[in-house]
């Protein structure tokens, strides 16, 4: 392998980071509009649910696939599977409820300016609950995410 396959392979990983990283974004961020015209055309929150977790199963199945195509993770996909599928599911369920169950409330952007605080709230209750004493900038780091966010 000569020397220039090789400094390339990390700069062509860092783009496709990136522009993964920008997919999920747009698509992260186009979700609320997408369930705010979903409830214009009258739905509700349980089918508007049901039609996210539906249409995101074939990426999760894939995701399976692709893991247990080496035998050492297949044997940790038997090992932890259903317990990593029962917390996901779980977790997924909720958030997503109360996500778009929210949604019927307030704006898409309130839920955009929301989410972008959420860092704020793990901080606080971390500290409050968990005692653990946020490290340092920490809180100016959070200042400005609410100074961009006024």
């Amino acid at each position: 392998m000569n020397d220039a396959a090789v400094t390339d392979h990390p700069t062509s990983q860092y783009r496709q980071g990136i522009i993964f990283a920008l997919i999920g974004t747009a698509l992260f961020s186009i979700k609320p509009v997408l369930i705010k015209m979903a409830y214009a055309l009258g739905g509700d929150a349980t089918s508007i649910m049901s039609l996210r977790a539906v249409s995101s199963l074939p990426v999760y199945l894939a995701i399976l696939l692709w893991l247990c195509r080496d035998p050492g993770e297949r044997s940790k996909v038997r090992k932890y599977g259903l317990q990593a599928a029962a917390v996901g599911v779980l977790g997924y369920y909720f958030a997503s409820l109360l996500d778009i169950v929210a949604l019927e409330y307030v704006s898409a952007q309130l839920e955009r300016l929301l989410i972008f605080l959420f860092p704020s709230f793990v901080v606080m209750i971390s500290w409050i609950f968990l005692k653990e004493t946020p490290k340092k900038g920490t809180f100016t780091s959070i200042f400005l995410g609410y100074v961009g966010v006024a």
